[in-house]
């Protein structure tokens, strides 16, 4: 499990989830579905002003929908001269939490997106219903006058970081976008939410509280899906395809603990025997460097990237001890530097103990190998002759 920062108690880690992640009802509910389920799934936090909406039975919503959420940080950017006179508005009004309409112009909030079956009509326009701040609980009466209308308006929904499966063998991955263990799982989470929730059925999609994949399936979902949105935009989303915002809250087979950075999550990866995304990899050659657009950014290589060892000669081999010769030809494989591959492999069969030595490394690497070819979705990895 990963560690929780300053040695955080349990009880002291599940309050955390229960204020800034996840509902309680809902928490208990998907931390027995990783346990079923043998999956580790984490989240971004979702904030006190969601948790209520989604406590109150809120649509959540997904992609589809860009704006944000009326909360204090919105109301203050709409709003800088009355920031705190606005938020008690809206909050004495209960619309504190869902999804706001923001003038393009003006930025202020001039209405809150609805799911279907509001039965309000011709009212709602593009699931926008219309509101005026300035007669606030006139404007939103003919919403009120509805059965259960706080469940009616879209607030946010749980964003998922990472997700890892344990299922089947080999070593711990992260399913393929889109891919049947993708779906299963969250499935599963919505399944075991449904459970608990009368106001999540799983075959109402507008009230799943998972709408999409993880954060850590961003970058690979825009290729294989988008990629001309790629190209035209000049990259990637950074704030969704670089980690984080953190902590995160990680249940991994029922069993929670926060992540404080990528530092700590690739401890988390490497504790599980997973292989973290290369880009995530505060140690990977490959990371995601800024694009010519504003908040975008693309493929690139770390310039801080430390130089090749120089590669021991044949008599240094000889003189250093079986496994040491091993692990450096792991090394070189795992780096998918193939020269130096080649060369260790040579000096190696003319090192002591010979054969033996080149029977174990060939054994070895054909092992770390594929299991990093398993762990690599996407990547076409040529095996080293």
């Amino acid at each position: 499990m990963g560690k929780n920062a300053g040695g955080k108690k349990y009880e002291d880690v599940i309050s955390q989830v229960e204020r800034e992640f996840l509902t309680p009802q809902h928490r208990v509910a998907i931390e027995e579905a990783s346990r079923k389920g043998n999956f580790a799934v984490s989240f971004r936090a979702a904030g006190a002003a969601t948790l209520a909406a989604l406590e109150e039975g809120a649509a959540a919503k997904g992609h589809d929908i860009l704006e944000k959420t009326i909360k204090q940080s919105s109301i203050a950017k709409a709003y800088p001269a009355n920031a705190a006179g606005m938020l008690q508005k809206v909050r004495d009004a209960g619309i504190e939490g869902y999804v706001g309409h923001w003038e393009k112009a003006s930025g202020e909030l001039t209405g809150i997106y609805l799911s279907s079956g509001h039965g309000l009509g011709d009212q709602v326009k593009g699931n926008i219903y219309p509101i005026d701040m300035n007669r606030l609980e006139e404007s939103l009466a003919p919403l009120k006058a509805k059965e259960s209308w706080r469940a009616l308006p879209f607030t946010g929904d749980y964003d998922m970081h990472d997700m890892l499966t344990f299922r089947g063998a080999g070593l711990p991955h992260t399913p393929l976008v889109g891919s049947k263990e993708e779906l299963a799982i969250r499935h599963a989470i919505n399944s075991a939410v449904a459970a608990v929730d009368a106001n999540r059925p799983v075959v109402d999609v507008e009230h799943n509280v998972i709408r999409h994949g993880p954060q850590v399936s961003f970058s690979s979902y825009m290729v294989s899906h988008e990629a001309e949105v790629v190209k035209k935009s000049g990259g990637f989303l950074g704030v969704v395809a670089k980690p984080g915002e953190f902590p995160v809250a990680i249940v991994d087979r029922g069993k929670w603990s926060m992540i404080q950075d990528t530092k700590q999550l690739a401890d988390y990866y490497r504790s599980v025997g997973a292989h973290i995304k290369e880009t995530w990899n505060p140690d990977g050659v490959r990371t995601f460097a800024d694009s010519e657009k504003p908040g975008m950014v693309k493929y690139g290589r770390r310039d801080d990237t430390p130089a090749k060892p120089p590669v021991p000669t044949a008599s240094q081999l000889a003189d250093g001890p079986p496994s040491a010769i091993v692990d450096r030809m792991l090394t070189a494989s795992q780096s998918g530097d193939r020269d130096a591959f080649r060369q260790m492999t040579q000096q190696a069969a003319a090192a002591a103990p010979g054969r033996e030595l080149r029977s174990e490394a060939v054994v070895t690497v054909d092992s770390q190998q594929q299991a990093v070819e398993q762990t690599l979705p996407g990547l076409s990895v040529q095996r080293m002759k």
